[in-house]
Order: C-alpha cells, then sequence, then structure tokens
C-alpha cells in the first residue's frame, strides 16, 4: 500500500534527485504529479530547497563524471 507523501515531502525527494536545477522546475514536476507546488513557499524552506538543489547538481555531475572514468 502506497502512502500518499505531503507536498514538502515530494518536493525534498525530487531536489535531493539531482534532475532539477531550479526551484520553479521543480514546482512544475511536483504540479504535474497532482501536487500543490504553491505550499513550496516561504524564505527559510526555499532556502533548504535551493541548498539541496545545489548539492545534489554537484553530487549528479560527479557520479556522471565518475561513470565515464569506468
Amino acid at each position: 500500500m502506497q502512502v500518499h507523501k505531503t507536498t514538502l515531502e515530494r518536493a525534498f525527494e525530487l531536489a535531493r534527485t539531482g534532475h532539477y536545477a531550479t526551484v520553479c522546475s521543480l514546482k512544475q514536476r511536483l504540479t504535474k504529479e497532482g501536487y500543490v507546488a504553491e505550499q513550496l513557499t516561504g524564505p527559510t524552506l526555499l532556502a533548504q530547497v535551493r541548498a539541496i538543489l545545489r548539492t545534489s547538481q554537484g553530487e549528479s555531475v560527479q557520479d556522471r563524471l565518475d561513470d565515464r572514468s569506468r
């Protein structure tokens, strides 16, 4: 049984994937999945999401570079 995640839980999950570079692209994906992206507001929350996006983007790039060297 799949328990429906909250918008914030899904946002943080998606942010960690490394597939999204901006909050805007993350919100678009949330909306596409049926979540209410407008819940992702406020300076502190958005700063947290941006920090995760930056970190995850860096890890994603490094993973791709590591894969190429194998």
